[in-house]
């Protein structure tokens, strides 16, 4: 199932996608209802990244917003740095050169997505 695949609605898809992981944004875990819900490039397309389902993941605006076109463990550098006692001190940028002249008194913890969440075992 193809994104840009002009005979598969995009609403059909986020419909499927939806339906398998309940209305949940797949970065965060905010229940977030489909008409407010956006489909995101895990992998983004300008990285190579396909319109292929498996690289098509249903999060909430917020966070489509905010990933916008990077790749994902940039975004879980984001994310994490946000949770941190560096959120509005250090931008990624600024702690992942901080970090690199061993400048700082301690490393984030990498956070997890929701959709990383659900496959544990």
């Amino acid at each position: 199932m193809k994104y840009s695949d002009s005979s598969i609605s995009k609403r059909k898809i986020k419909n499927h996608l939806s339906g398998l992981h309940g209305n949940f944004c797949q970065y965060c875990g905010i229940e977030t209802e489909p008409s407010k819900a956006t489909i995101d490039h895990i992998t983004p397309q300008s990285s190579g990244g396909s319109d292929d389902i498996s690289n098509l993941i249903y999060c909430c605006k917020s966070c489509n917003s905010a990933k916008n076109n990077r790749e994902l463990s940039y975004f879980r550098l984001i994310r994490s740095v946000q949770n941190s006692p560096y959120s509005g001190i250090l931008t990624a940028n600024q702690y992942l050169k901080l970090l690199s002249l061993n400048l700082l008194s301690f490393e984030v913890d990498l956070i997890r997505f929701h959709f990383e969440l659900e496959v544990e075992l």
